[in-house]
């Protein structure tokens, strides 16, 4: 059962991407603050990028104390991190400083005050092929550029929530779901879980032709709407097909 968020409000300042703009100053040092983000690269990296990437990474956390879990793919980097306040920010413009035109893009999202026990005890980086394993990894992935869908902040996606006629695609795996659901405003449409037997049989319908798709009727097209989704980090979908988020 879902708690009640009856008379929460969102904060503006918190619901706002940061990317191409100064990070945010700590609102506190006690504690840790998490960091959280992701981003895609395009074109891939090569094998010697992608080693330089975690050379980068290791390098940037054991000096700004930086512990927890990330993925270093070909395709693009998806981390959970922990440090220090200013250390956070310091690991963050590290990032930009070593790779400028991909890391101003990224939308690093910080939380301070995190109690300090919540702290990672370690650095782990995954080296990967895909961000999410559904064996669409480099070239064979949804090129973001070619993306033309609508970018919502969070606070504006959080008002969408609550048009019934927004239709919301949650393309988490289930274990993902089970930790923490979508849950609309009052009047918003309820959300449907993804179940890990729909998300991997993407890679079958992806190298189907657009007519052996066409023969299979909509639940092929929804599959590969899934798969783009995850990609390019959307999380809505309009009842039109009109991806937002």
């Amino acid at each position: 059962m879902g708690r009640n968020t009856e008379g929460e409000k969102v904060v503006e300042a918190g619901a706002r991407s940061v990317a191409y703009k100064p990070l945010p100053p700590p609102t506190t040092t006690d504690g840790v603050t998490q960091i959280l983000f992701y981003q895609y690269v395009e074109p891939v990296w090569s094998a010697r990028r992608q080693k330089q990437a975690i050379a980068e990474f290791h390098r940037l956390a054991r000096e700004n104390d930086c512990t927890g879990r990330g993925r270093i793919a070909l395709e693009g980097v998806n981390c959970t991190l922990t440090a220090p306040a200013h250390g956070a920010r310091r690991f963050c413009q590290g990032l930009r400083d070593w790779d400028p035109d991909l890391f101003n893009d990224t939308d690093f999202k910080l939380t301070d005050g995190v109690p300090a026990e919540t702290k990672f005890k370690a650095l782990t980086l995954k080296n990967t092929q895909e961000l999410v394993a559904y064996g669409l990894g480099g070239e064979r992935a949804p090129l973001l550029k070619q993306n033309t869908a609508k970018h919502l902040e969070a606070d504006e996606y959080h008002t969408m929530l609550g048009d019934k006629d927004t239709v919301v695609i949650d393309v988490r795996n289930y274990y993902e779901t089970c930790i923490g659901r979508i849950e609309p405003p009052k009047g918003g449409r309820a959300v449907p879980r993804s179940t890990d037997a729909e998300l991997t049989r993407v890679p079958k319908v992806a190298q189907r032709t657009g007519d052996e798709r066409e023969a299979q009727g909509e639940e092929g097209d929804d599959v590969l709407h899934r798969r783009y989704s995850m990609r390019t980090g959307n999380r809505v979908a309009v009842a039109d097909g009109t991806c937002r988020g």
